[in-house]
């Protein structure tokens, strides 16, 4: 992000509790979503990706990251996967 960017936001002080009630509540979202079979399009490390797939289709997943980034170089972390 270009620094003239950066500049116009609004910087706060970091707020511990506020942030963990903020966790909390997204990782309850998250079980309410793939309880009711739903997913949220922002995928990656906050929603259950992982947790919702079936186990052939994470095999299936796993299979083709280790093929495209067999060094856990890319996004490592993301989708539960090295």
């Amino acid at each position: 992000v270009e620094a003239r960017v950066l500049e116009r936001i609004t910087r706060f002080a970091d707020n511990p509790d506020a942030r963990a009630t903020v966790d909390r509540l997204r990782q309850a979202l998250a079980r309410l979503f793939l309880d009711h079979g739903a997913v949220h399009m922002q995928i990656g490390r906050t929603y259950l990706y992982r947790e919702g797939l079936q186990p052939a289709n994470l095999a299936l997943v796993r299979a083709l990251k280790a093929i495209v980034d067999p060094n856990g170089l890319i996004n490592p972390g993301t989708l539960g996967l090295p």
